[in-house]
C-alpha cells in the first residue's frame, strides 16, 4: 500500500468534487444553508488532505500549511473581490494555437481562475455572501 498513490487518488478525487461542486452552486445559488453546510464538509477536506500529506511526510512541519492556508485565504478574497474582471482576465495566460476572440479568451481565462481558486472562495461566499454582494455593487 503506497501512501502516495492514495494521496493522488484522493487529491483526483478532490479536483472532481471542486469541478462538480463549482457547478452545482451556479446552479443552484439560492440554496444558501446546502452551501454552508457543502462549504464546511469542502473546506474541512481541502485542510485534512494539506495537512495530513504534510504530517505523513515531516510531522514537524504540519504547521506550514496552516499557515500558507490561512494567508491564502485572504489574498483570494482581495483578489476575487477587488479587481474587476478585465483585472482577473489579465491574471492568466493564453497561450498555443487556438484562435479565440478576445471575448471568448476573456471568458476562458475568468473560468480557469473561478475553477483554480473555487475552494478558498466557496467557504468565503457561502458564509460572507452579504459582505461579498455588497463589494461587487461597488464595481
Amino acid at each position: 500500500m503506497n501512501i502516495e498513490n492514495n494521496f493522488a487518488k484522493i487529491v483526483f478525487a478532490y479536483l472532481l468534487l471542486n469541478i462538480v461542486l463549482y457547478f452545482f452552486e451556479k446552479y443552484t445559488s439560492k440554496l444558501r444553508r446546502v452551501h454552508k453546510i457543502l462549504s464546511l464538509i469542502h473546506t474541512a477536506l481541502l485542510w485534512l488532505i494539506a495537512c495530513g500529506y504534510v504530517y505523513l511526510q515531516k510531522p514537524l512541519f504540519v504547521l506550514i500549511p496552516i499557515i500558507l492556508l490561512l494567508f491564502e485565504y485572504v489574498i483570494v478574497w482581495a483578489v476575487r473581490t477587488e479587481l474587476s474582471d478585465d483585472e482577473l482576465a489579465m491574471l492568466v495566460c493564453v497561450r498555443g494555437g487556438f484562435l479565440f476572440s478576445q471575448k471568448t479568451k476573456k471568458k476562458l481565462k475568468l473560468l480557469f481562475l473561478e475553477l483554480v481558486t473555487f475552494p478558498i472562495f466557496y467557504f468565503e461566499k457561502s458564509w460572507f455572501y452579504e459582505k461579498l454582494q455588497i463589494k461587487m455593487e461597488e464595481r
